[in-house]
């Protein structure tokens, strides 16, 4: 009896090993995801600058590693209006700082040009692909007052560790004018980490804060952004406020969460990238920038 039960045991561990095997060397058959080629649109209109270069590329099918990360497209139709006026686009880059490698369009800007409350709009059509559209703009920059700075202002922590903070306070008037959204940023030789107390503030993955003023709009708010003191850079430091595009709000929140769940692999939630750009990807922003000596 006892010999029968040890036969049956193997038998049974036999049948499981080779349940298992079959398992694990199972082929499972793949059906592919409708895949679209899309026209990606990248550009993003500047104050003080006589030209704006754009990207026009095609999206990528996930499913084929053949297709490589980024292709721009030959041959699309670009066209570029400010408040429904058309402005001549050239199918080329404005060449600076290895620009050319990125991008394959540019418009020139009229003598004077100012970005503010304009709408800035785009059409790309090309045969192979949906026609893309997309709509920008900003509002006025706002007024900044009562900029201080205080040395050694609280003691903060940078990966557990005690660092001195210094403090830059100043005051936004902000405008009646519906949903302004802006960036922050301290500078010296290279740009600094930065915090603000703030609840409404998202800080950015690649540095610098994003706020909108929904909850003070029209109205003025004072702000403390705190950065780390470095008695090594002795070079003056320079406040930073940039009047950003709803659609740069936006993208840039979007992008650093997906930045920040990379770090979590398997167990990071999917992050979808914000977009603007209708029947297409990509991102259209405006932005204007103001800097302010601080020390």
């Amino acid at each position: 009896m006892k010999h029968i039960n040890n036969i049956i045991f193997f038998a049974a561990i036999f049948l499981v090993l080779s349940s298992c095997e079959d398992y694990l060397t199972k082929t499972i058959e793949f059906e592919e995801v409708g895949y679209e080629p899309q026209i990606v649109i990248n550009a993003k209109v500047k104050d003080s600058i006589d030209y704006m270069n754009i990207s026009i590329s095609q999206n990528v099918n996930y499913a084929n590693n053949s297709n490589s990360e980024f292709q721009l497209i030959d041959g699309a139709e670009v066209k570029f209006f400010i408040d429904g006026d058309e402005l001549a686009v050239e199918d080329e880059a404005f060449e600076v700082n290895n620009s050319s490698d990125l991008y394959n369009h540019h418009v020139k800007f009229p003598s004077g040009f100012d970005v503010a409350n304009k709408e800035f709009s785009m059409e790309v059509s090309h045969p192979d692909y949906p026609t893309a559209n997309t709509v920008t703009s900003i509002n006025t920059f706002p007024e900044i007052t009562n900029i201080s700075f205080e040395e050694n202002a609280r003691t903060g922590t940078d990966f557990g560790y005690p660092i001195m903070q210094d403090a830059t306070t100043f005051t936004i008037e902000d405008r009646d004018d519906g949903i302004n959204y802006y960036k922050f940023g301290i500078r010296g030789d290279f740009d600094y980490n930065i915090e603000v107390d703030d609840p409404f503030a998202v800080e950015l993955y690649f540095g610098g804060l994003i706020i909108s003023d929904e909850d003070f709009n029209g109205s003025s708010k004072e702000f403390t952004v705190y950065s780390q003191n470095l008695e090594w850079d002795e070079s003056d430091l320079t406040l930073i406020i940039t009047n950003i595009s709803e659609s740069e709000y936006k993208f840039s929140d979007s992008y650093s969460t997906y930045q920040s769940a990379q770090d979590f692999g398997f167990f990071s939630e999917p992050v979808t990238l914000f977009t603007n750009i209708e029947n297409g990807l990509g991102i259209f922003s405006a932005e204007q920038v103001q800097k302010f000596p601080i020390e």
